[in-house]
């Protein structure tokens, strides 16, 4: 319910910026919150990316991507 009421309708022509805008940015939360569980709770270290720039990058596309959706 909470994703069809933040996401809304999709037209017959396709999915607007914003939505395009909100499934990256849910994309890349959903990917360092796994990477996040899997590390914490159960000691699983990545097997590619295991360095800590990357998921800071992701954290600052999101930063970039919430700003951005305000002039989407």
């Amino acid at each position: 319910y909470l994703i069809h009421v933040n996401f809304g309708p999709i037209s017959d022509d396709g999915l607007s910026n914003f939505q395009i805008v909100l499934s990256i940015k849910a994309f890349l939360g959903g990917w360092l919150g796994l990477r996040g569980v899997l590390q914490v709770f159960f000691g699983i270290q990545p097997l590619v990316f295991t360095s800590h720039r990357f998921p800071f990058i992701f954290v600052v596309i999101i930063i970039f991507l919430s700003q951005l959706m305000f002039a989407v």
